[in-house]
């Protein structure tokens, strides 16, 4: 017996991750995509809004489930939520791929979250 589907992850709101996320969202599932940082994160909801806009004026998606699928898009940013993501796969599907990198973990745990404090991997100015 196999479980439904209700809400999908997508780490990186590339060309592909949006793609990835915009037909998730189609399908009526609620669907994270996991940015590194706030620009990234508005740079890959652009980029499915354009997408879903494009669809909606071929005709090929009504202006109602544009707005539902975009709806169902939540578009974090920061290390802590690529973390906390990556430690959630692991959970469910112990494959060590999906294990959270140790460097990954200490600097969530420092409170280097990236963009969203002005420190991660990088410094990160705030001027």
């Amino acid at each position: 017996m196999s479980a439904a589907i209700a809400r999908v992850g997508v780490v990186g709101g590339g060309q592909m991750g949006a793609g990835i996320a915009e037909v998730c969202a189609r399908a009526r599932l609620d669907t994270i995509v996991c940015e590194a940082d706030r620009a990234a994160a508005d740079r890959a909801r652009e980029r499915v809004a354009v997408s879903l806009e494009r669809a909606v004026q071929r005709g090929k998606l009504d202006r109602l489930s544009a707005e539902d699928a975009l709806g169902r898009l939540t578009f974090p940013g920061g290390l802590d939520t690529v973390a906390s993501v990556a430690a959630s796969l692991y959970d469910e599907f112990k494959e060590p791929l999906y294990a959270p990198p140790p460097l990954l973990q200490r600097m969530v745990e420092a409170g280097l979250f990236g963009r969203n404090t002005g420190r991660g991997f990088h410094r990160y100015d705030r001027g």
